[in-house]
């Protein structure tokens, strides 16, 4: 597991308002769209694993629902947009909408 340094953490909450993405209640917690796990810093490389867009607030609740592990089409996506020209503070709301 690769742990996320607090500038990081920030920035993620500050893009997202401080926000779960997905319920719109205070966030509490950084979800990893693709899980933060030795295997898949492995097969997708770090920089996949703690880029902006494969982090997003969520409270506690809704943590699990951001998990893309079992879809790799998306999560193929999600590589492919982290290789690409946005800006990595695009918000996440923007980087969900690419990923459909």
């Amino acid at each position: 597991m690769i742990k996320l340094n607090d500038t990081k953490r920030l920035q993620v909450f500050s893009r997202d308002n401080y926000t779960c993405q997905k319920c719109g209640k205070p966030a509490t917690e950084i979800a990893h769209r693709i899980a933060n796990t030795k295997s898949n810093a492995t097969t997708y490389g770090k920089n996949v694993i703690n880029h902006p867009f494969n982090l997003v607030a969520s409270c506690q609740k809704c943590n699990d629902y951001f998990n893309i592990g079992n879809k790799p089409e998306i999560a193929k996506k999600l590589v492919e947009l982290t290789k690409s020209n946005l800006h990595k503070w695009t918000m996440a709301s923007e980087i969900e909408r690419r990923l459909k």
